[in-house]
Order: structure tokens, then C-alpha cells, then sequence
């Protein structure tokens, strides 16, 4: 960044507004850093950026891995919205529904830093595992035919009547 500032003739706060908040830059000075930032190859360090804002911009999704077409379509979409939403997503494929595996995959993404986690949970032990890691940070749960409590956020799919309009 202290490159980019150097060559663009500003300070580093103003390559960070270049960045961050375009908007509050004349369009004269936003077009110099920008030139910079091509000209030296400069990529926003998403690890220091990370540690600054104690956001990583990132969301985990748990897919069962089924190859079947719904699941895959699912977390293509959720893919799709969350980088139409400046996030990237981390997939974590599942195919043993076991509780001490999911777990697992679910503490991997606390340990690095996921902002959420979005769960495809075809059968209730998924679910169930993704409602306990609800209480440390916000958790999507897209299934069929689980309830929710108040405090939850599901994303239900009705097959009955998805199988009503394929006949």
C-alpha cells in the first residue's frame, strides 16, 4: 500500500479510501491510485485487512455432498449471492452425517474465521450440529421438513410440492 501511495502521489490513507470508500475521492485522485495500484500488481492482503476489521468476508457452507441436482444447485446459488455480496464462500463437503464430523467441519470454519455458516442439511443430525454452532455465530439452515425455533433461520424446501409441479 505504501508503494501504491508513493507512486500515486498520495498518502496511505488515501489508497485505503481508494479501496475502502471510493466514493470519498475526486475522481482525479481515485483514477492515480488506481492507475498505481495496476501499474505495481497491487492485491488487497485480505489477512491484513482481516485483522484491521475483524471481518474476514468469508462464509462456510456444509453440502452433503450428494451429487444429485438440488444440493449442487443450492450451493451454486449460495455462491453466486454471496459474491454478488462482496463475500467468498468455503465449502466443506460432508457425506458422513456422523455428529463428531460435522462438528469437526463446523469448528474448522471458527478456527478460520468464517462470518457465518450456511448448512445444507439433509438429515437431522446435520441440522441438529448447525443449531448448536447458532449460538456462537449466525447459521443458515436450508433443508426440507425441520421446523424452526424462533431464534433460527431455515431455509425450507417444499419437495412435496416441487414433486406436484415436475408431475
Amino acid at each position: 500500500m505504501i508503494d501504491v501511495a508513493k507512486q500515486a502521489g498520495v498518502s496511505h490513507q488515501t489508497v485505503s479510501r481508494a479501496i475502502n470508500t471510493p466514493e470519498a475521492l475526486r475522481s482525479d485522485t481515485l483514477e492515480r491510485v488506481r492507475r498505481a495500484m495496476r501499474d505495481l500488481g497491487y492485491r488487497r492482503n485480505s489477512q491484513a485487512r482481516a485483522l484491521k476489521t475483524r471481518k474476514t468476508g468469508l462464509i462456510g457452507v456444509v453440502n452433503p455432498g450428494d451429487s444429485s441436482f438440488g444440493p449442487n444447485r443450492t450451493t451454486l446459488a449460495i455462491e453466486e449471492a454471496a459474491r454478488k455480496e462482496g463475500f467468498a464462500t468455503a465449502l466443506s463437503v460432508v457425506r458422513d452425517a456422523r455428529k463428531e464430523t460435522v462438528d469437526s467441519t463446523l469448528e474448522f470454519f471458527l478456527g478460520h474465521g468464517v462470518e457465518a455458516v450456511i448448512v445444507i442439511a439433509p438429515v437431522p443430525t446435520v441440522a441438529d450440529a448447525a443449531r448448536q454452532l447458532s449460538t456462537r455465530m449466525p447459521v443458515v439452515i436450508v433443508t426440507s421438513g425441520l421446523s424452526a425455533a424462533a431464534d433460527q433461520n431455515v431455509v425450507g424446501i417444499d419437495q412435496e410440492m416441487g414433486a406436484r409441479l415436475v408431475v
